[in-house]
């Protein structure tokens, strides 16, 4: 509208500058005045469309500020989301940590174990070969006394026979003995009468 005005205002001065002499000004002002309506035609004509182009982009705008909006609206639940999912990643991490902390307490423990399993593994095979060792002498104790045992019993047969000849060389010996007493006896009876046939 200001503009309008404004182009009336430089209409007028260019008619105060230039003015037209008597001759044909019927003509010219028919002219003029044509070129001044197409003028003012196309600015009515720019004034529409640029009234066009603002609604369009006021509504766009609009738009714009609805989408921009929901898009703020979405970037908050997204923080929102993003917040939620780091607070879980952490305490995800702090379990991992822990986790890692009992699993490497679960395999040094396991390790210390292992190096107990092998310590008792070495002290049983120890055991185990003093076991076979003792074994083994006990077999040879048992041979040795079943040796003794058998040497034993044959020199208790032979002691039992060495008495029984002891005792027939005492019964013979006791015989003999009262053999020789009677022969001592008839000795001395036949040295007794031979005496007294001498005298």
């Amino acid at each position: 509208m200001y503009e309008m005005e404004a182009i009336y205002d430089n209409v007028e001065c260019v008619k105060l500058d230039n003015p037209t002499p008597s001759t044909n000004y019927t003509g010219q002002r028919s002219s003029k005045r044509s070129f001044y309506l197409g003028v003012i035609l196309s600015l009515s004509l720019l004034t529409v469309f640029l009234l066009i182009g603002l609604i369009t982009l006021s509504f766009f705008n609009h738009n714009l500020a609805g989408h921009v909006s929901a898009e703020a609206e979405e970037r908050d639940l997204l923080n929102k989301n993003i917040s939620a999912v780091s607070n879980q990643l952490s305490s995800m991490t702090e379990e991992r940590d822990l986790l890692n902390k009992k699993f490497s307490a679960v395999s040094n423990q396991l390790s210390s174990m292992t190096e107990e399993r092998d310590l008792l593994n070495k002290k049983f095979s120890a055991v185990s070969n003093q076991l076979s060792s003792m074994t083994e002498e006990r077999d040879l104790l048992n041979k040795k006394f079943s040796a003794v045992s058998n040497q034993l019993s044959s020199m208790t047969e032979e002691r039992d026979l060495l008495n029984k000849n002891i005792s027939a060389v005492s019964n013979q010996l006791s015989s003999m003995n009262e053999e020789r007493d009677l022969l001592t006896k008839k000795l001395l009876c036949f040295y007794n009468q031979s005496e007294s046939l001498r005298l």
